[in-house]
């Protein structure tokens, strides 16, 4: 499948968060990810980015306002995780 025909399934609230300008949009989209790989698993998310709890949440409180999506919401949880998918075999992304 083209590249262009994958982007058209990219969530448009993430494709936002990549081309923003902020110092830590990568630490913010890392974040993301394992806290949606993780379900929502705050301490195994803060053992893979060697973070403590605590920081895990700070993290989540900052990125909920610029994801704009309720992340308790499978549908939408899905949606993100198929986006980060695409990006990642895309080459887009890449995570640890």
């Amino acid at each position: 499948m083209p590249m262009m025909d994958l982007m058209t399934f990219e969530d448009p609230c993430l494709l936002q968060m990549m081309d923003s300008e902020k110092d830590d949009k990568q630490e913010q989209l890392q974040t993301l990810y394992f806290c949606l790989k993780y379900a929502g698993n705050t301490s195994k998310v803060g053992q893979k980015l060697f973070l403590q709890r605590n920081s895990v949440l700070y993290r989540m409180e900052k990125i909920q306002p610029s994801a704009n999506q309720n992340l308790e919401d499978w549908e939408e949880d899905m949606r993100l995780m198929l986006s980060f998918a695409f990006l990642i075999y895309l080459g887009m992304m890449k995570f640890v």
